[in-house]
């Protein structure tokens, strides 16, 4: 049967040399972060279903094949009430859910660093894949996030690739046909009558040398189109279309048709 690891979305201070784990992060909106049973930092996690914590513990044994189910920790205070513990029951999740836990607290801290720096002048939009969901994101991000900016940044940074480059062009070089003028406003054009929300103020796109593929095709034609300017590092030049062939052995390997 395979093992399956539960993820508490706790982080532990490397200082602490005690009894038990002292935690120095708990992960927002994770099993760790509810209004029922909250863990705070600096807490130390004393024992997960009564089994205690000490030097010798691997502590992600404990977890094995425990996603979704009732883990008891038990928690001491780390003040000086060293002698007052409580119990809380927490359900781990999964190391993919983790990871888009941790995405989404990682996305807003740049985000917020955008707004500071810019003084809310300009958006940030970090897409993650180039692909179905992140371009359903990207669109809604276009009015939620930047449609009363000056300007917008977008990030293709740590990107995989995928196809929609065609698509996110299409929504960032709109030439309008005509000019309306609703009643008792200026000139403009209704979104509505649009396929897609479309974004014609300035940008800048970020890429690094994990920007693959897909990535590095919307990083190009940004630059080569001259819609904004691209600021960086080189990318790796891994621009083909590939798709994937599985063996007998259940092995698979990757298989390009089309350069660019």
């Amino acid at each position: 049967r395979e093992v399956t690891n539960g993820m508490l979305g706790l982080r532990f201070s490397r200082e602490y040399d005690g009894e038990g784990l002292q935690i120095a992060f708990v992960m927002p909106d994770g099993p760790c972060d509810t209004e029922e049973n909250q863990v705070k930092a600096i807490e130390i996690l004393t024992a997960i279903n009564g089994t205690e914590i000490t030097g010798e513990t691997n502590m992600h044994r404990l977890l094995w094949n425990q996603i979704g189910e009732k883990v008891r920790l038990t928690l001491r205070d780390a003040g000086k009430r060293r002698n007052n513990t409580r119990d809380v029951v927490v359900k781990p999740v999964s190391y993919g859910k983790l990871n888009s836990l941790e995405y989404e607290r990682w996305m807003k801290g740049k985000r917020e660093k955008v707004h500071n720096w810019s003084e809310n002048k300009l958006g940030y939009i970090h897409i993650r894949s180039m692909s179905n969901g992140p371009l359903e994101r990207f669109e809604m991000a276009l009015y939620a996030e930047a449609h009363d900016k000056e300007g917008l940044v977008i990030d293709v940074c740590n990107n995989g690739g995928g196809w929609i480059t065609d698509y996110l062009l299409a929504m960032l070089m709109v030439e309008n046909h005509a000019v309306t003028i609703p009643r008792d406003g200026g000139e403009g054009y209704p979104q509505s009558r649009r396929p897609l929300y479309a974004f014609t103020k300035p940008i800048i796109v970020l890429c690094n040398e994990y920007s693959y593929s897909n990535a590095e095709i919307f990083s190009h034609a940004i630059k080569t189109l001259d819609r904004g300017k691209l600021v960086g590092v080189p990318t790796g030049g891994l621009v083909i279309s590939t798709g994937g062939t599985r063996l007998i052995d259940g092995s698979s390997f990757r298989i390009p048709f089309r350069g660019w």
